[in-house]
This record gives C-alpha cells, structure tokens and sequence, in this order.
C-alpha cells in the first residue's frame, strides 16, 4: 500500500518548539544588538535590527502561525493514532 501517510508527531512538536524558539530570537533581537555596547559592531547590528524593524511584525506572524500549525497537526495525528489504537485493541479482544 503505496499511499500510507506516514507522520513523525515526535518530529512535529519538536519543530513547533523550535519554531516558536525561533520566533523568541528575532523578538528579543534588539536586546541582544544592545547588548554589545557601543563600537563599529554595534552600529552595525543597530541598524541591521533597525531595517528588521520593518518586516519583524510580520516574520513573527509568519512564525506564529507556522508553529501553532504544527503542533495543532502534531495533536491531531496524535489523537487519530491513538483512536486506531484503541479500535484495533477493541476489534482484538472481540468487543465490537
């Protein structure tokens, strides 16, 4: 059978973390540019976060909805997979 869907929820939450990790990172972006001080490499940094500034909102949106997806499909492979369990152990035992 060719066309099994075949889904890793384990994969699934790890990328929702890592996702909304991802999302903490470029929210705290600016923190970490203050955190260098002053110098020609934070002013650097202060403008590259500056330019981000822009489109961060956005990216952020972005991540947040990509992260909400996979763990929302992580959860609903995991309540389908545990269905099938309990049909099949049910179907075994001769309870129908």
């Amino acid at each position: 059978m060719a066309d099994h869907v075949k889904v890793s929820t384990a994969e699934l939450w790890e990328i929702s973390r890592s996702i909304g990790k991802l999302k903490s990172d470029f929210e705290h972006a600016k923190d970490l540019v203050d955190s260098y001080g002053s110098g020609d490499v934070a002013g650097a940094l202060d403008d590259f976060a500056e330019d981000w500034k822009k489109k961060r909102e956005q990216l952020w949106d972005g991540l947040e909805f990509l992260g909400k997806t996979a763990g929302e499909a992580a959860k609903a492979y995991d309540g389908v997979d545990r269905h099938l369990a309990d049909a099949l152990l049910k179907a075994q035992s001769g309870d129908r």
